[in-house]
């Protein structure tokens, strides 16, 4: 096994705290926070839920005009209502929580918007710089992914404006997500963000399991620091690619490629993602095939007795695992390295 030592380049976000009366006027704190961020976070809300009153162009308008579809307005006018360090105690959060137009219980939309708050100020340019290089995708996209996936894509899944898209069914906008917030903390993974908020019971269950998944997380995380592993050698992937790996492409990447099919969702093990790399660590990372017996791999007899999505139909999914056998026969025939490996 070859390690390959990943270095991350993290850019310190300090954030100035300021106040200030004039809705012209930007704080301090807001210095450094860009408009791409608000427009992803707090705006998408005001906009949603705010706009019938605190809109100019509303019929019964009311000052302060902050849920304006202008992206520039409504960034100029917000600063004075909210506080990045203390998002909780933000004008807007206690408005709402004295009962100020709730757009659903009132607890629930001033925790929305004090999350919402939270991240924006997590999520400014450059808070975290991660290179969008293969290996560092293979990383992620090895443990912390699929931990992610498990426990966070009700909320993180890229459908709510309001929260990061790290444990989106997309490997590409996973990755982006994680990259472009402050979750990860590369040099202390225990004060990572991720880590943290588990460590405060968000949304993890009671104590025990919340304590478990933080460590589960500050483990993984350190191991991708340190580096991932590259299974097998450069002729072992050649053959993976010259065969088993082209089948799978051509007959199970519409649900298995890590990509979000037409009608959503896909299915968790992406073994024929466009990456030959990731996929390759995903077929044998996951015990799919059996190389003492090809006949007996978990991926065959998931289409032969399991009839699962046979490529040509249900009447013909004993001959698709038969074609998955040999596939498989070929590779490993093929195969410097894991051709002389058994019990995978």
């Amino acid at each position: 096994m070859l390690f390959k030592s990943i270095h991350v380049n993290l850019i310190v976000l300090i954030l100035l705290t300021g106040c200030s009366s004039s809705e012209e006027e930007s704080p301090a704190a807001l210095s450094d926070i860009s408009k791409a961020a608000y427009s992803q976070t707090l705006h998408p809300l005001l906009v949603a839920n705010c706009a019938q009153c605190h809109s100019e162009n509303s019929v019964d308008p009311e000052e302060p005009y902050i849920a304006e579809e202008d992206i520039a307005k409504s960034f100029s006018r917000i600063t004075p209502f909210v506080s990045l360090d203390e998002p909780l105690d933000s004008t807007i959060v206690t408005k709402i929580l004295d009962n100020h137009f709730c757009w659903t219980v009132c607890e629930s939309d001033a925790r929305v918007l004090g999350d919402s708050i939270t991240i924006w100020s997590n999520t400014a340019d450059s808070t975290v710089s991660l290179d969008k290089d293969a290996s560092l995708m293979a990383g992620f996209g090895q443990e912390l992914w699929p931990l992610l996936q498990e426990n966070c894509s009700n909320c993180h899944d890229g459908l709510l404006p309001t929260a990061p898209n790290f444990a989106s069914n997309n490997l590409d906008e996973a990755y982006n997500g994680i990259s472009s917030s402050s979750a990860i903390n590369f040099e202390t993974p225990i004060t990572s963000r991720l880590v943290e908020r588990m460590q405060l019971g968000h949304n993890c269950g009671d104590e025990v399991a919340c304590t478990a998944l933080a460590d589960a997380f500050v483990d993984i995380i350190d191991r991708w620091n340190a580096g991932y592993i590259e299974y097998g050698s450069a002729a072992s992937k050649s053959a993976f690619n010259n065969t088993f790996y082209n089948w799978v492409v051509d007959n199970c990447s519409q649900c298995h490629s890590g990509e979000p099919e037409e009608e959503g969702g896909i299915a968790p093990i992406a073994f024929a993602h466009p990456s030959l790399d990731l996929a390759y660590k995903i077929m044998i990372t996951n015990d799919l095939i059996d190389a003492n017996d090809p006949a007996r791999s978990f991926i065959v007899n998931y289409v032969g007795v399991e009839r699962h999505q046979c490529p040509n139909g249900d009447d013909n999914c004993e001959s698709d695992a038969k074609a998955m056998e040999q596939e498989i026969k070929a590779w490993l025939a093929d195969d410097d390295i894991i051709g002389d490996q058994k019990d995978i």
